[in-house]
This record gives structure tokens, C-alpha cells and sequence, in this order.
């Protein structure tokens, strides 16, 4: 999987390219990269099933789906950012765009072929060979 492919390298790189490309007084920012990059992997989920979703016309349940995540987010930002401040925030954004492109596909009947359809993606030796 292409989210996979970019997420593992720049989680082991985040720091070393931040530092490349800004300098060390954004040292931090490695860390929030390191992070949020994962997020990539399930927009490259919701992406993928989007065009299932059109094709099937599933639009509504496809709405449902991108504004729980958003309400899903504004909760965990809510909770998470005063605690933990950035990095709370890459963790809201991660666990948000995972429950909308993928976890939903699970709770609703009509889409969970897609769930498990998803799920054979997650296989880290196909992102190897």
C-alpha cells in the first residue's frame, strides 16, 4: 500500500528532513511528522473506497461518514490538545481519518466488504516486495 510506503520511511527520516529543511530551531516538529504521516495511510483508504462508494451510490452513508470523522476530531482535539498539546492534535487527526475511511466501513452493514477489503491492505509484505 502506497500510504504505508511513504509512512514508514518518513517516520524513520521525520527528524532528519525537518532539520534538513527548516533547521534545528523547528527540531520539534520532527516529532509531528513522525506522527501525523500515519494519517496518510487511511487517506489513501478513503480515497481508494470513494470511488467504490460512487459507484455503488452510497453518497449519503459516504456524508455520514466524512462528518463523524470531522466530529470525531473536534472531540479528540478538545481533549487532546490542552494535555498534549501538537501532538495530541497528530494523534486526533490520525485516530479521526481512521475511523472515517476505514473503521465506519465496519459498523455499516452495506460497507463492510469494503471493511475487509481495507483490512487485506494493511499486509506489510506487500508494501516489501
Amino acid at each position: 500500500m502506497d500510504g504505508i510506503a511513504i509512512a514508514l520511511p518518513m517516520t524513520l527520516l521525520s527528524g532528519w528532513v525537518v532539520n534538513l529543511l527548516y533547521g534545528e530551531q523547528y527540531n520539534q516538529a520532527g516529532s509531528v511528522l513522525m506522527i501525523h504521516i500515519w494519517a496518510g495511510v487511511f487517506v489513501f483508504m478513503g480515497v481508494a473506497s470513494g470511488k467504490w462508494y460512487l459507484a455503488e451510490n452510497f453518497n449519503r452513508l459516504n456524508l455520514r461518514k466524512t462528518v463523524s470523522g470531522g466530529i470525531v476530531n473536534i472531540l479528540l482535539n478538545t481533549i487532546l490538545i490542552p494535555k498534549y498539546g501538537i501532538i495530541g492534535a497528530a494523534c486526533a487527526t490520525i485516530f479521526s481519518q481512521g475511523t472515517a475511511s476505514y473503521l465506519l466501513d465496519f459498523v455499516f452493514k452495506k460497507t463492510r466488504t469494503n471493511f475487509f477489503r481495507l483490512s487485506r491492505t494493511f499486509n506489510i509484505f506487500r508494501v516489501i516486495h
